[in-house]
């Protein structure tokens, strides 16, 4: 079965589409069967992975034409369900309401419903919610295993987490085997006081949940997403050019993998 994972905050700019592709960039890399899903009408996750775009395989027509998951391969492991802008959530409700396949169902458990078919085909769904708690999200949550919650060493993005929590504690009357698998520092910058300051809160208040390693601030993240590259990819190019600077942001992933593996009991595969 795979393990669902919804990575959210409420907050924007907190690295929830990085997160998801990096997380599933290397994933596949171990030679985990991956599949991300878009959920932000903004596209983000889409506009930064390697596709070509298709207007016939979205995640709105996959649920609302084709009624099955539709995907485009990025790599032997790796498959993405691209987002449209279509996807929101008054226009969501509009669909389900019209929609023979769906108008009797629950509307918080569409999502839940249409990632059946790829339980047994791939070991993870990763989901990359818009920033907000609407119908969209409100899926992802009932559908999933576990919710991870990225965040930047902020006063702004950290007031997220708690409102994510209680959600997710909320939920649990709906999907009573949800858990919240970690807070994930990302944008950290070693060197700013401020961040040193908000890592330390967020390790003293959180001390179960916060990944150990938190990712780097690093201009090759920036870079990799803006070239439409994967992150194992771009890493691969960078060692081929023999480029000095580290690429801080791709070991430290690595790391909190490695720790996320070990939190779900899951062997790392080489």
């Amino acid at each position: 079965m795979a393990i669902t994972i919804s990575i959210l905050n409420e907050k924007g700019g907190v690295g929830k589409t990085t997160t998801c592709s990096s997380l599933g960039s290397i994933l596949s890399s171990m030679s985990y069967k991956v599949v991300m899903l878009d959920l932000d009408p903004q596209n983000d996750l889409t506009l930064c992975s390697p596709i070509d775009p298709n207007p016939d395989i979205n995640l709105f027509s996959s649920l609302f034409v084709h009624h099955k998951p539709k995907g485009v391969k990025i790599n032997d492991h790796l498959i993405m369900i691209p987002g449209s802008n279509q996807l929101q959530p008054l226009n969501f409700v509009d669909k389900l309401k019209l929609d023979l396949e769906y108008q009797f169902e629950n509307p918080r458990l569409i999502l839940h419903q249409f990632l059946q078919p790829l339980q047994e085909k791939c070991d993870f769904i990763f989901m990359d919610c818009p920033p907000n708690q609407e119908i969209v999200v409100q899926n992802a949550l009932a559908a999933s295993d576990y919710a991870l919650i990225p965040t930047v060493p902020h006063s702004f993005s950290l007031n997220g987490i708690n409102s994510i929590l209680q959600l997710i504690q909320r939920f649990r009357k709906l999907n009573s085997t949800i858990e919240p698998l970690g807070i994930l520092m990302n944008c950290y910058d070693q060197r700013n006081s401020i961040d040193q300051a908000v890592w330390e809160m967020c390790q003293e208040e959180y001390p179960n949940l916060i990944f150990n390693t938190p990712i780097r601030i690093n201009t090759k993240m920036k870079e990799h997403t803006h070239l439409g590259i994967e992150i194992t990819e771009y890493a691969k190019q960078l060692q081929e050019k023999r480029i000095p600077q580290k690429f801080s942001g791709y070991e430290d992933f690595k790391e909190v993998i490695k720790e996320m593996l070990n939190r779900l009991k899951l062997e790392v595969h080489v």
